[in-house]
């Protein structure tokens, strides 16, 4: 069989992780910043769709710094990778098909960098956990026991 046959059958629907965060938000009549607790999923996206967040996360930071002498820094571009990644993998928890925040720019402004970088821990843990390279025997009937108790 060849790969699009496979792709082509009846499967389960890909593998989520609920996340919870702290988002920050400004009020524009009054400016005061407030927290709210908040919830999402985060969702597998495809080798190509990463890349294509990470080269708009590049265009990005090219725009921003063109009139500057030096470029962004090694942590500014990880910075800026990991909210175009995280805008596109963040989905609603009511419906995971629909994208949790409008624009890269939401996101960004409503997130602590602290919370960021936890986001985007918590997104390749849920990679490495659910698309492991390699599964030991262990390991795979743990994934079998948790998949029969769903």
């Amino acid at each position: 069989m060849r790969l699009h046959e496979f792709l082509r059958q009846s499967a389960e629907p890909a593998p989520t992780r609920p996340v919870e965060y702290k988002a920050v938000w400004v009020d524009p009549r009054t400016m005061l910043k407030t927290v709210r607790d908040v919830r999402a999923v985060l969702v597998y996206l495809s080798e190509h769709e990463r890349q294509e967040s990470i080269s708009v996360a590049d265009a990005s930071l090219t725009e921003k710094f063109k009139d500057k002498k030096a470029g962004p820094d090694e942590g500014q571009r990880t910075d800026e990778e990991a909210y175009h990644v995280l805008a596109k993998a963040l989905r609603s928890v009511d419906n995971p098909a629909v994208q949790f925040v409008q624009t890269v720019d939401e996101l960004r402004r409503s997130l602590t960098n602290r919370t960021l970088r936890r986001l985007s821990r918590e997104y390749s843990d849920f990679l490495e956990k659910e698309f492991p390279d390699k599964v030991d025997k262990k390991t795979m009937e743990e994934m079998v026991e948790e998949a029969q108790g769903k």
